[in-house]
């Protein structure tokens, strides 16, 4: 972003522009940039590769420890680069989900890791799908004693990356130490594995694929067709497989020319996976090259992985990305389902973890426990039909809330973040001439590390009320609109339009006035994309689902779009059960308005849990109005918006406008 934005410049928080418009509503114009994805749960690795869906040891999946370490950067507006600039990646993982494949890293100790660009790198979903722990599932880590059994580290890994939305891929239930030889293509070792495979197979034993482990070393990796090859014969036996541990070492010091090398030996690993149907998906050895383990065991070679030290990408990454991206042979690969990711509002998962000041614990240790209700993924729901589900904040500059950051964060949860104060006229330019980005700049940012869109918010606005006395209209007059709109479409082709306001759910005065207005503009030719719908309601008069979508359809007939932008449902307090009751039908009747309409693209709520909602600072005595409560735990209104999402059929048309 240009530190030289200034009046009458759209700042470039692009392609999602929203105005607010006065009829008896707000003026505002939100402006944003779009990315959505993600995904969920698990596999295990017995080191002769027996895959399982990976439990906590207890015997109960363990799903939302949000005593976590949170990790954040962004590019700060004065140009300068906070640790990791992400719009020059490529998004490994979301090329390989395009044909049913996954791609992952692994990590080691991320229990007592301080090393935020790395966290946030390892933990970028739309990178990594899949997170293998290093040592932290191998049996000298959880049983250091015979009959003494620590998981803490295996379980923070495993929730850790669950709140990423990342899959695990257990490690190393069985191992020795290092193999002596590969087993990538045809070969004495690879024949011993594929003669074991047989011999298990034909003795009914279970055995659902091969791990190969890919530790290559630079100009001496195998060609993709003899990879391929070689794992066919494993397909014939009705095995799938994966590289599980992909790293080509070279011998230091780095040059240009090893550099191209080893991209190119990427390129053929890879290959060899995507040309076979039977490989599900590609994890390297760690994430960049400050992590590897291979200076430690091989003196002077290194530099084996995608990222660099700095955490940047190098050409061996552009040529996977570029690899995964011209696949055409589609693969198997989902991610498995949990039993946590269903349920209703009373069901609940209690894992108990060890807690201590470091990474290893005795059997003797304090515990604690950990109650969490299973949560169903209402951004992954609603992308089913082509929507996104998305929520709002504010100052998370520096909040350090950490339970609410990393379930705002969640993007399998929330794929939209609208910034609720950071983007309006009086943040980014306190005083005439004077612009300041630096809360909008850090959200944009912050969501896009978390694999969200984000939805621009009130670049026009006044506040309350109707067509009004307010900087816009007294200088300009009812012309501020569609100069506002004109403007910013000229400062960017691709931005999406939207006047945004409250009350206007349903038919009446007000939603008259503005498909009166959408009609003029778009009668004179002034660009509008669609139409916001807030939805501040109330508990017990929120209205009905085909209400709300027979006033939308007129907007529909004009060829607008449309969404809900601000969706709360407030209630009087004290909280009752029948007002959750209540609240929960309230919101399945406002999601409901919105999934029965072609041309509704999406749903955000106005904040994230009951602590951080606007409405007991400006409703006396009323509040608890979002999906969460203040503990950040789901409400039923939570489970009955994820059950109308689940059961919605009419497909929309959203699709993320960003493009890392």
């Amino acid at each position: 972003m240009s530190p030289g934005v200034g009046r009458g410049v759209l700042p470039m928080w692009r392609h999602w522009v929203d105005w607010r418009n006065g009829l008896r509503g707000r003026d505002d114009m939100h402006l944003s940039e779009s990315v959505l994805l993600p995904m969920s749960p698990a596999y295990y690795d017995f080191q002769l590769h027996y895959d399982i869906v990976f439990n906590h040891h207890s015997g109960s999946n363990f799903y939302l420890d949000f005593q976590l370490h949170y990790a954040i950067f962004f590019n700060h507006h004065s140009g300068s680069n906070f640790y990791l600039d992400f719009n020059r990646l490529k998004g490994l993982n979301l090329l390989a989900k395009a044909n049913n494949r996954y791609f992952g890293t692994a990590c080691d100790g991320i229990w007592d890791n301080t090393d935020e660009v790395y966290l946030a790198l390892a933990g970028n979903y739309s990178e990594f799908g899949m997170m293998t722990p290093g040592n932290a599932m191998k049996f000298d880590a959880t049983e250091p004693e015979q009959d003494t059994f620590v998981y803490t580290d295996a379980d923070y890994t495993v929730s850790w990356s669950h709140n990423r939305s990342q899959v695990v891929r257990g490690h190393n239930f069985v191992w020795y130490n290092q193999a002596p030889t590969e087993i990538e293509t045809i070969g004495a070792k690879s024949n011993a594995h594929l003669a074991l495979a047989e011999s298990m197979l034909n003795s009914s034993i279970p055995l659902d694929g091969i791990g190969c482990q890919g530790h290559l070393i630079v100009g001496e990796a195998p060609s993709a067709s003899s990879i391929t090859a070689n794992f066919a014969r494993f397909a014939a036996l009705g095995l799938e497989w994966a590289l599980t541990e992909l790293d080509i070492r070279m011998t230091l010091p780095e040059t240009t020319a090893l550099l191209s090398q080893q991209a190119s030996d990427y390129v053929n690993a890879v290959g060899g996976c995507l040309a076979s149907p039977a490989c599900v998906g590609i994890s390297t050895w760690d994430t960049s090259d400050d992590y590897s383990w291979i200076p430690s065991v091989f003196t002077g070679q290194g530099d084996a992985l995608l990222f660099d030290s700095n955490k940047q990408p190098k050409p061996a990454y552009f040529s996977v990305a570029s690899a995964l991206a011209s696949a055409t042979v589609t693969g198997h690969y989902t991610a498995p389902t949990a039993s946590t990711t269903t349920g209703t509002a009373s069901s609940t998962i209690t894992s108990t973890v060890s807690l201590t000041s470091t990474s290893t614990v005795s059997s003797s240790t304090a515990s604690a426990t950990v109650t969490v209700l299973p949560l169903r993924g209402l951004n992954l729901l609603a992308k089913a039909n082509s929507r996104y589900f998305g929520t709002a904040n504010d100052g998370i500059w520096d909040n350090t809330d950490i339970p609410y950051l990393t379930l705002s964060g969640n993007s399998s949860e929330f794929g939209m973040v609208t910034p609720g104060n950071a983007m309006k006229f009086d943040a980014t330019e306190p005083e005439q001439d004077t612009f300041v980005y630096t809360d909008a700049d850090y959200t944009v940012s912050w969501a896009h590390n978390n694999s969200q869109a984000v939805r621009g918010h009130n670049f026009v606005w006044y506040n309350q009320g109707t067509w009004r006395a307010d900087l816009w209209y007294n200088t300009i007059g009812p012309a501020f609109v569609p100069i506002a709109l004109t403007a910013a479409r000229a400062a960017d082709p691709n931005v999406k339009l939207y006047i945004n306001d409250y009350n206007i759910e349903t038919i009446g005065a007000k939603s008259n006035a503005h498909l009166t207005l959408a009609q003029s503009l778009l009668n004179s030719s002034v660009p509008l994309d669609g139409i916001g719908c807030q939805g501040h309601l109330i508990v017990g008069e929120a209205p009905s689902a085909s209400s709300i979508t027979a006033n939308f359809a007129r907007f529909a007939a004009l060829g607008l779009e449309w969404a809900i932008t601000e969706l709360d449902i407030r209630m009087t307090l004290p909280e009752t059960t029948a007002l959750l009751t209540q609240q929960a039908s309230d919101y399945a009747n406002a999601v409901g308005g919105c999934v029965a309409s072609a041309a509704c693209v999406g749903i955000t709520t106005w904040d994230t849990s009951d602590d951080y909602s606007w409405i007991p600072s400006v409703f006396s005595g009323q509040g608890d109005a979002l999906l969460f409560d203040s503990n950040k735990q789901p409400k039923p209104a939570y489970y009955s918006v994820a059950n109308t999402l689940a059961a919605a059929t009419v497909q929309s048309h959203f699709t993320s406008f960003y493009t890392a």
